[in-house]
């Protein structure tokens, strides 16, 4: 938030008073109250997706065993092919 310019820097030297419209300070608020509800929104689906094991995060169940071996399978296979091309780039 560095565009936030403090209250003291807004009052008119000599004058004493506040010399920004109304207006603004709204949007600026308005502003404010947006990027919160988005930070919170995304805190919510990171809270969501990492509660259970489930790929996709919508469901609370866990997978069985098998459902996570496969994934540690599919894992495994992917990290050894982003090695194997980031050995391909090295050689380049």
């Amino acid at each position: 938030m560095d565009d936030v310019v403090k209250e003291s820097e807004m009052i008119e030297e000599g004058f004493g008073r506040n010399v920004w419209p109304q207006g603004l300070q709204f949007y600026r608020l308005e502003q404010h109250k947006e990027m919160m509800a988005k930070k919170e929104a995304e805190e919510a689906e990171a809270r969501k997706q990492s509660a259970g094991d489930s790929s996709d995060g919508s469901s609370g169940k866990r997978d069985d065993a098998e459902a996570t071996e496969r994934k540690e399978e599919m894992r495994k296979q992917l990290r050894e092919r982003i090695q194997q091309k980031a050995e391909q780039r090295k050689r380049k």
